[in-house]
């Protein structure tokens, strides 16, 4: 009986031990996000980018704070602002309508974002969602839901020519303890596969971000502060691999 009652003990004192790990690993990514203590950068939803070619198109920007440009030093260094100067120079002056913001779901994007994005008759449309849905442990087949939603929404309702970007591989490695790091490592990769399937079901443009960002470093300058967020230099590249897909 003692034995049993000791087996017993330390199986409930191991679960409780992992229980507490867990917790402390999965606080410790964001305590070291916000340790990172990153200015907001502030900028209207609409900014126009002229051209000395005479047409205007517009670009609609949707997602959370990947597209709102959370880590770069100013809007201007934002990936859509750089997208949209890259467009300007041979397809006219860009109206860039920018409805994303930081901490946004697929769920905030339906409910926020995608009834700007319909009513504003957009010509080109960037989608950048997801990261938030993992981070809130929203399961695959509910953001395959959502995405799915926004997609249809957005080629019933409108003419744009529609680029979903895949999830980066964004952290370093040192603010993810395991299992995080093989969990968020494998989330992204199935919810990169259900954006992929869903952008060839309506005809959308998928653009591979994760291949692009899956070897940054703390120290080679494409990271903020924070070591999660693009800095500049890090969407410079997001900016050059969206425009690669656009201008083919």
């Amino acid at each position: 009986m003692k034995f049993i009652h000791s087996r017993k003990f330390w199986i409930i004192f191991c679960l409780l031990a992992l229980g507490v790990y867990l917790y402390f690993a999965n606080s410790y990514i964001y305590w070291r996000i916000d340790k990172g203590n990153l200015p907001k950068i502030e900028h209207d939803q609409t900014v126009l980018i002229k051209s000395n070619v005479s047409s205007t198109i517009t670009y609609v920007a949707l997602g959370d704070s990947l597209t709102y440009g959370t880590g770069a030093k100013k809007y201007e260094e934002s990936f859509p602002f750089l997208l949209a100067q890259k467009i300007s120079e041979t397809r006219g002056t860009v109206a860039l309508k920018n409805f994303a913001y930081q901490g946004a779901t697929s769920n905030d994007l339906i409910a926020n974002e995608l009834e700007s994005a319909t009513v504003s008759n957009p010509d080109i449309i960037t989608i950048l969602i997801g990261t938030n849905d993992i981070h809130n442990y929203v399961s695959a087949k509910k953001f395959f839901a959502n995405y799915e939603k926004i997609l249809k929404t957005l080629t019933a309702r409108t003419k744009a020519d529609i680029y979903v970007v895949g999830l980066p591989a964004i952290g370093v490695k040192t603010i993810y303890l395991p299992p995080f790091s093989w969990y968020f490592s494998y989330k992204i990769n199935q919810y990169n596969e259900v954006i992929k399937a869903l952008a060839l079901d309506y005809g959308a443009v998928y653009v591979d971000s994760a291949f692009a960002t899956k070897n940054w470093k703390a120290y080679d300058g494409n990271y903020s502060a924070d070591l999660f967020h693009p800095s500049s230099a890090g969407y410079q590249i997001f900016s050059k691999i969206i425009y690669d897909r656009i201008s083919r």
